[in-house]
């Protein structure tokens, strides 16, 4: 995993925190590990981070969420 070059502006980095690049092997491991994980996305009023189940089908990320919920709006249906 090498660390992402160019990584002003990022907080996070400021206390001593880092970005990883992740390879796709290592992404599915990290993915395969677990079913609960956390989705960002932004919205008007500003960026919101919230728990989400999901599950890791071939590909794809399977995330199970009401129709009615905010992050709805935020995620790609397939048919």
């Amino acid at each position: 995993m090498a660390p992402i070059a160019d990584n002003s502006g990022w907080s996070l980095l400021d206390r001593g925190g880092r970005l990883e690049a992740l390879d796709r092997d290592e992404c599915r491991r990290l993915l395969g590990s677990s079913n609960i994980g956390c989705l960002g996305y932004c919205t008007d009023a500003g960026p919101r981070i919230v728990p989400m189940s999901y599950t890791l089908v071939s590909e794809r990320l399977i995330f199970r969420i009401g129709r009615e919920a905010e992050a709805s709006g935020h995620l790609y249906r397939s048919s």
